[in-house]
């Protein structure tokens, strides 16, 4: 398996794909080797029945079929900046999983910001622990502090069958991958924010 430590370092070579996800599943991922993406049941939607969604580095995709089909051309910065947003839904997803027991991957923090309590009552979440926690305005902020990780793919990925991405097409690439993600496809972790940098520090370090 590859060396934790090595893959916290900031890379010579440019990622061909990016992930945002938590750190929590980065974690998961150092230990068995595998990134899992997350299952909802009887959802027909891919990304709930082992497809796995990513951005796509346009240039890194120069002459294979794929080029084309993508529409976005940032920098690593900007597509990290993309992969951040989807590390920041998915690290606030597991700290209200955390909170309330159980919280459907559907619903964001925006869903309490509105205090749309009724729709996560009946899609079974205890609003009752909100008070529990210290209040609606406590959990918010300390939600929202979640930043997550991104995750950069190297070019052993193309040993894959990537196709178009189906929710936002240009801008996403999806892979089949039911089993999970084999590390050994994995350049680099970027935390986003120091708690999460913090986390991944002391799993290393243990």
């Amino acid at each position: 398996m590859k060396n934790k430590k090595t893959l916290l370092e900031t890379p010579s070579e440019e990622p061909v794909l990016l992930r945002g996800t938590s750190v929590e599943k980065v974690i998961d991922m150092l230990s068995t080797g595998r990134l899992v993406s997350r299952t909802e049941g009887n959802s027909e939607r891919p990304a709930d029945n082992g497809y796995m969604f990513f951005i796509p580095n346009k240039r890194a995709f120069e002459g294979h079929d794929f080029y084309d089909e993508i529409d976005i051309d940032y920098d690593v910065p900007g597509l990290e900046r993309e992969a951040g947003y989807c590390a920041r839904v998915s690290q606030q997803i597991e700290f209200l999983k955390q909170v309330f027991g159980d919280w459907p991957a559907k619903y964001h923090v925006e869903e309490l910001e509105a205090m749309e309590f009724e729709k996560l009552m009946k899609a079974g979440v205890n609003i009752y622990k909100i008070d529990e926690y210290g209040g609606l305005g406590k959990l918010l902020s300390d939600a929202k502090g979640k930043k997550g990780v991104v995750i950069g793919i190297n070019r052993k990925i193309f040993e894959l069958d990537i196709e178009q991405g189906c929710d936002e097409p240009g801008q996403e690439a999806m892979i089949y991958v039911p089993n999970g993600l084999d590390i050994k496809y994995v350049l680099y972790v970027k935390p986003m924010g120091s708690e999460e940098k913090a986390k991944l520090d002391e799993f290393i370090r243990g």
